[in-house]
């Protein structure tokens, strides 16, 4: 194979490919002589359907229009990269400020810093784009009055419709809860906000965008808003006076292989696609369920958000050297991967003796975007090496990060892959890369 560079820190050392087996991992090694394994991951992109309905008739299109933000946040989130750390994933808010923070939660949801009301209570934490009723701060879904083309670097609405009673505003209304199915491989997640037109002048009000607007808590004390999706109507749809419309938005994913996304990273693909969090059931765990098992095999499962644990500042998987706990890890089991997988099947522990490896610490994660090709790329590395006196076969690598999901701090196998056996002879080094990436529509 030809000769590739790493996306990473500079200088680092060109890799030279071996081969790629029909798993699509890449075998090859580096100038330097360290060996290195590089297993890809393509999260999946979302598709998504809009509608109003008035009076039995339905006004539907579909949606293809997730923002930088969107996608940023999705790759941010599962590659476990601080946003102060990559400007390549840092989202812009409603005042077209980049966020550069270094201790982002992963997801915020309404109610974070928000007085609510009991009626209102399961917005607090289950729903990102779960504004309440009468609200006027900009998160949930929105309507706006402008047709100006979409583009990937919107960060809000072109005209958004305030809430309210005055001439040209409509009243908006407490979302509904979502809605989430699921059924092989396949998840479905539909949220509903109705809208009325109330407005003192009395007359109709043309509606030509819908956007969906997501919040964060940033740092310690304050909540931003980040537009995750703007569609422009194929048909403006005109709401007349004292008329009321339901707007429902409908967002799904498929993962072909769920051996690709195990049953633990599903989780938190489906939580950071739907705005949701992990309170899918405290007793169950497995196939389109939102629980996580911890390594030690515990399920886990909370009404808060999934959120960073701040470890070494590069959050999720940045383990120190001589840590397993966490970060890229490398074993000598087979066992074929099984979607519920928690644990790699035979951990190489840190030493120098037989069936272990000496770790290094986490590399700094590295994120690029290409605007031509329109593909987001995330990347975690570690090098380990073998200090034992005779040759020991890698058999399986995994990546664990490290999460606090309330009350406390767990670590969480995200994937694992049964790999070409490596065999590392005494003083060898293998370099683990997986590589999560993302395209564009």
């Amino acid at each position: 194979m030809e000769r590739q560079i790493w996306i990473g820190e500079s200088p680092k050392e060109p890799v030279f490919w071996d081969y790629q087996d029909r798993k699509g991992i890449l075998y090859g090694k580096r100038s330097d002589g360290i060996r290195v394994v590089k297993i890809g991951i393509s999260v999946p992109r979302p598709s998504g359907y809009l509608s109003f309905l008035r009076n039995k008739k339905e006004y539907e299109q579909e949606a293809h229009s997730h923002t930088h933000n969107f996608y940023k946040r999705l790759l941010a989130y599962l590659s476990g990269i601080s946003y102060a750390l990559n400007p390549a994933v840092q989202p812009n808010d409603v005042t077209n400020t980049a966020i550069d923070d270094d201790y982002m939660q992963s997801i915020s949801y309404v109610g974070s810093g928000v007085a609510i009301s009991s009626a209102e209570a399961y917005t607090t934490r289950d729903n990102g784009y779960g504004s309440r009723a009468l609200e006027a701060a900009a998160y949930g879904q929105r309507v706006g009055t402008s047709d100006t083309a979409f583009s990937l670097d919107d960060y809000i609405l072109g005209s958004i419709i305030q809430h309210g009673v005055t001439a040209g505003r409509l009243s908006y209304f407490l979302t509904d809860p979502h809605i989430t199915s699921y059924s092989s491989g396949k998840w479905i997640n539909i949220t509903r906000r109705f809208m009325s037109n109330f407005n003192a002048d009395e007359n109709s009000i043309t509606i030509k965008e819908i956007g969906q607007y997501f919040p964060y808590f940033v740092g310690t004390s304050s909540t931003l808003y980040f537009l995750d999706e703007r569609t422009v109507l194929d048909t403006p749809y005109v709401l007349p006076f004292y008329a009321t419309a339901r707007f429902r938005y409908t967002r799904e994913f498929t993962i072909d292989d769920l051996t690709e996304w195990i049953a633990n990273s599903a989780t938190f693909l489906t939580c950071g696609i739907f705005a949701r969090n992990t309170n899918g059931g405290a007793a169950s765990f497995g196939e389109g369920i939102r629980t996580v098992k911890s390594t030690d095999g515990t399920i886990r499962s909370a009404e808060n958000p999934i959120s960073r644990a701040n470890t070494t500042g590069n959050y999720f998987y940045s383990a120190g050297a001589g840590v397993t706990d966490f970060g890229c890890l490398a074993g000598y089991g087979n066992t074929a991967v099984s979607h519920t997988d928690y644990n790699l099947a035979n951990l190489f522990a840190e030493g120098t003796g037989e069936n272990q490896l000496t770790y290094s610490a986490q590399d700094t994660p590295s994120s690029v975007y290409d605007s031509v090709s329109k593909l987001y790329t995330a990347q975690q590395s570690r090098i380990v090496t073998n200090d034992y006196g005779s040759s020991q076969d890698v058999k399986e690598v995994g990546l664990v990060l490290r999460d606090f999901i309330y009350p406390s701090t767990i670590n969480i196998l995200m994937f694992r892959k049964v790999i070409s056996t490596i065999t590392l002879a005494p003083t060898e080094s293998l370099l683990i890369m997986h590589e999560l990436n993302m395209t564009h529509p």
